[in-house]
């Protein structure tokens, strides 16, 4: 995960989100199936293990595929939009479920990532 609502995203640091001032707001990153050396089928964003937001995927991310010297990796980015009034005042923590390449499962991002809202 690259940011939450614009800010960079930090394992442990929350973001602070006010839904007065940000209705709603964009999780994004980039995701790849290191295990078939290709792109994901999908990436999904779990909060607190109980709601999932299927994000858009197949963003470019040319930078992503030079770092990686992989080009099958340049489509990897992805971007989840929430509804923060959907989301209870206070912490909630979010982690980034990679869909394998296949679609046949997922594994999680070691990273927990928390937002607070207001």
């Amino acid at each position: 995960m690259d940011g939450i609502s614009g800010q960079p995203a930090k394992p442990g640091i929350p973001v602070v989100i006010n839904p007065k001032s940000t209705p709603s707001f964009a999780i994004t990153g980039w995701a790849v199936d290191q295990q078939a050396q290709t792109e994901a089928g999908g990436v999904i964003i779990n909060i607190d293990g109980s709601k999932d937001v299927l994000a858009k995927y197949g963003q470019p991310r040319p930078d992503v595929a030079a770092h990686l010297k992989n080009t099958k990796y340049t489509n990897s980015g992805f971007i989840a939009t929430m509804d923060a009034s959907s989301l209870a005042k206070g912490r909630h923590t979010l982690t980034v479920r990679v869909v394998t390449a296949d679609r046949k499962g997922y594994f999680e991002h070691k990273n927990k990532y928390e937002i607070e809202i207001q």
